[in-house]
């Protein structure tokens, strides 16, 4: 198998893994444990709602993202998981602009 199509069949089965920030990833501060790399403050900031790496690919090349993200795992700051979990409940809260939004009656 060459590989480009290696490649490829990889990043098919990414698409069902997420990476997220763990509870330690979420806690205030934990960017400071990143260090000064560009790449890891990217991935961490991007990691801050459940992603794709086929979507965190289209921001870095494969092998800087694939470094980084085996240092945040390592960090203990982020996680992959199979499945996103919403942390918070969905808010039902109406929006408090939301007459801006209503179509008004059109006068004739």
């Amino acid at each position: 198998m060459g590989r480009y199509r290696q490649q490829y069949l990889q990043a098919l089965g990414a698409q069902s893994s997420f990476y997220r920030r763990t509870a330690m990833g979420r806690e205030a501060g934990a960017s400071e444990h990143v260090g000064t790399s560009p790449y890891l403050h990217d991935v961490f900031g991007l990691c801050a709602d459940p992603i794709t790496e086929l979507e965190l690919r289209q921001f870095m090349p494969p092998a800087s993202l694939q470094a980084a993200l085996a240092s945040l795992q390592a960090l203990g700051l982020i996680e992959c998981v199979s499945r996103p979990v919403c942390r918070e409940p969905a808010n039902d809260r109406q929006a408090a602009n939301r007459s801006l939004f209503v179509p008004a009656p059109i006068a004739a």
